[in-house]
């Protein structure tokens, strides 16, 4: 463990770290103590180091969240008694560098909903007087924040919804967004409103095929998409219509790449939902690995990669096999390569590994060993020991 930043013994004992975002060789995070609340924090991986950047709201809670990295600084979501709705704030990790860019409603108070950064610009829904929840771009100045398209159309209308996405292919921005004439399909933008444009109505008609999962890799685009309801199915995009094609006839969840192969937790109805690797064709879907053996599912999830890099050419990802709950395990592509990192809550109660992010050698994580609660870690994936060194 890095630093308790709760150290209370009775009542609320975690402090609960997430949004883990690295800038150089900072951590920037959203973390709860008695004494400020949900504010932002900062770490250099040692206890001295990990400190409060800013109390926001010194009456409650800013709840600092969406935390991206650009261009050398922190753009995040926060609210405070007089802004309700939120408002989008940029921090160079001083006290006196934090402060707010525009009084938007930035990502609509949608807790899932995506964002992306192209060429020092970040992309992220957001509401402001004029439109409902609609595609914005941001440099982290007033000047070059502003509305991308209004989607659909109408002082009621929005685009974004809690289950709505966004990826890169290619320097391109891929979006599954709402729009009355075609329901929820698949977008894509350059960047302009001309250049804010469907791809394909996958789903014929106002119905909606609801694209998920979106993960860029190279010139393609993956994700799940139901072109008849419920059947999600995987499909592949190269961001035209005749390059939007079905992939697997399943659904696929938590993506990633690694040397060519595409990695996902998949169910295909006999083994529950595991991990299963995939060339790109339905013929070259197979199973890795049936970590929780029999019907039941182990849930693989939270695949980890930084800045789309695998961590040390090994994928790891949080998964349950049955015995230990959900813990940290890794890949090497092989059956006999892919095994549980360490047993982080000993026993078969979860850990629940999450909220992933790399900096200087170490794998940093939100994680309950049982007896502190959930507080930050690291991993030094560097040793070269059966099992990597946890930090406490």
């Amino acid at each position: 463990m890095v630093r308790d930043i709760n150290p209370a013994l009775t009542g609320m004992k975690h402090s609960y770290p997430s949004e883990i975002t690295r800038i150089g060789d900072i951590l920037f995070f959203r973390a709860f103590d008695p004494d400020h609340c949900d504010e932002l924090w900062k770490s250099d991986g040692t206890e001295a180091g990990t400190m409060l950047v800013k109390d926001i709201d010194t009456v409650a809670c800013s709840y600092p969240h969406h935390l991206t990295k650009l261009e050398g600084k922190l753009l995040f979501e926060a609210s405070t008694v007089h802004e309700a709705a939120g408002g989008l704030w940029v921090s160079d990790g001083s006290t006196e560098g934090t402060r707010r860019v525009e009084q938007i409603n930035p990502w609509c108070n949608l807790t899932r909903s995506k964002h992306a950064v192209i060429n020092g610009v970040l992309f992220f829904p957001a509401a402001s007087g004029t439109t409902d929840c609609e595609l914005w771009r941001s440099d982290g100045t007033l000047t070059g924040t502003r509305l991308v398209k209004d989607i659909d159309p109408g002082p009621s209308a929005l685009s974004f919804f809690e289950w709505s996405e966004m990826a890169l292919v290619d320097g391109i921005l891929i979006l599954s967004v709402y729009h009355t004439g075609f329901g929820d399909e698949l977008w894509k933008s350059d960047g302009s409103g001309a250049g804010t444009v469907l791809i394909k109505d996958i789903r014929p008609g106002v119905g909606s095929s609801y694209p998920s999962g979106l993960f860029g890799y190279n010139q393609w685009l993956y994700f799940n998409a139901a072109e008849l309801h419920p059947e999600f199915k995987l499909w592949k995009s190269d961001g035209t219509l005749d390059g939007t094609q079905m992939v697997g006839d399943r659904e696929a969840v938590s993506p990633i790449h690694q040397d060519g192969l595409h990695y996902s937790a998949y169910d295909d109805g006999i083994y529950g939902m595991e991990l299963w690797k995939s060339d790109g064709t339905v013929e070259g879907l197979v199973m890795v690995k049936d970590i929780n053996p029999g019907p039941a599912s182990s849930m693989p999830n939270t695949p980890v990669s930084i800045e789309g890099k695998l961590l040390d050419g090994v994928l790891t990802f949080v998964a349950n096999d049955g015995n230990h709950g959900f813990e940290l395990w890794k890949i090497d592509g092989t059956l006999e390569g892919t095994v549980m990192v360490a047993d982080i809550n000993p026993g078969t109660d979860p850990s629940h590994p999450g909220r992933f992010t790399y900096s200087s050698g170490k794998l940093f994580f939100s994680a309950d060993d049982g007896s502190h609660g959930v507080e930050l870690w690291a991993l030094d994936i560097t040793r070269r020991a059966s099992l990597p060194l946890i930090f406490r």
